[in-house]
């Protein structure tokens, strides 16, 4: 046994450098996408150990965290390898790892900088007033990147901390390049205007261009409204002016009738209007009133607008006729019930035609 102890380490000593030499050969750490940098042996009693140390194999900076890659591995962030990593705000500078970074770099905090401040996530001067800077703005003791906050018109700003996209439009009086520099949406002379009833422009308390909302005219059919009296209709419905239901009252009367001559509808059209673009046209009978809806047309919808439907309603006879005078109480029909010939040719007739419609 003690010439084998004696006898071992130096057939170990032989042996581990081939069995380093095929560790560093055997292909399993990149299949793992790893590399083996080295291998150390230790021995504690008649035990050997074996450690290799395997780093990220890689072809590219692109597969590496550090975006470094040199000799198939992966190296660790540095302040020297020119590439932006690690905790660092620019190449190779900030973060608090790396020296400062020049005016014009990148930054997250004043420490990041080698003079000046860190304003907007650059680097700025120093300064002593707004007059040494591009901004106008000096605090602190370096220059300010522009905001919408700092009561100076810097940037891309039309008007003080307004306007030019980045910030809020300008108020009435305010500078402008167009009509999105200006709450009102309108921009004259490259001077916001106030919004008014006739500026063409949906703006202000308005529910529609240039009308509803209390302080412009009514909107007509199809404009956008909130309220019934947005509209010239009187009638919003599902945010829409519309015309709603309606039902108009006709009232016709005959002429006189003579000893040989009978009592006569006036014939020709009649219309109505609920509101503008809300209207329904009728037929009127022109015969003898005792002959219509016999020998003659009786009353009937010729037309209308704004509405899906109009449609004659009422009378016994389903012809959307009530009777007024014509034919006598108790028979409400300009379709049958026909006055006696005292009446139809002595006297005169007169009905109310009825016409419902509909949304």
């Amino acid at each position: 046994e003690t010439t084998l102890q004696s006898f071992l380490p130096s057939v170990m000593a032989s042996f581990l450098p081939d069995l380093a030499g095929a560790l560093q050969a055997f292909p399993l750490p990149q299949f793992f996408g790893l590399g083996l940098t080295g291998v150390e042996v230790s021995r504690v009693g008649q035990y050997y150990s074996i450690f290799a140390n395997l780093e990220s194999a890689c072809t590219s900076g692109a597969t590496c965290l550090s975006d470094v890659c040199l000799d198939g591995m992966c190296q660790p962030p540095s302040c020297t390898d020119g590439v932006k990593n690690g905790g660092e705000t620019a190449v190779d500078c900030g973060g608090g790892g790396c020296p400062g970074c020049a005016t014009g770099q990148g930054c997250f905090l004043t420490s990041d900088c080698l003079t000046g401040g860190c304003s907007g996530g650059i680097c700025q001067t120093p300064c002593s007033s707004g007059a040494t800077c591009p901004s106008g703005v000096c605090m602190g003791g370096f220059c300010r990147v522009p905001n919408c906050a700092d009561t100076v018109k810097n940037g891309a700003e039309t008007g003080i901390d307004c306007g030019g996209g980045a910030c809020l439009r300008c108020d009435t009086g305010g500078g402008c390049n167009g009509p999105s520099d200006c709450q009102s949406g309108v921009c004259t002379g490259n001077v916001c205007q106030a919004p008014s009833c006739s500026d063409g422009v949906k703006n202000a308390v308005e529910t529609d261009v240039d009308c509803g909302g209390g302080t412009c005219p009514t909107c007509g059919l199809g404009k956008v409204c909130t309220l019934n009296a947005d509209c010239s209709s009187t009638t919003c419905h599902n945010a829409h002016c519309t015309c709603g239901d309606r039902l108009f009252t006709f009232s016709v009367s005959s002429n006189n009738g003579g000893v040989f001559d009978s009592a006569e509808w006036p014939g020709g059209t009649a219309s109505q209007a609920a509101s503008a673009g809300c209207d329904v046209t009728i037929n009127r009978p022109s015969s003898n009133i005792d002959l219509a809806c016999t020998l003659a047309s009786p009353f009937s919808v010729q037309s209308w607008h704004g509405y899906s439907n109009c449609f004659g309603a009422g009378g016994e006879d389903n012809d959307g006729c009530q009777a007024d005078s014509c034919p006598p109480a108790g028979v409400p029909s300009c379709c049958s019930g026909r006055p006696s010939c005292s009446a139809a040719l002595n006297g005169s007739g007169s009905a109310r035609y009825f016409v419902q419609c509909l949304e």
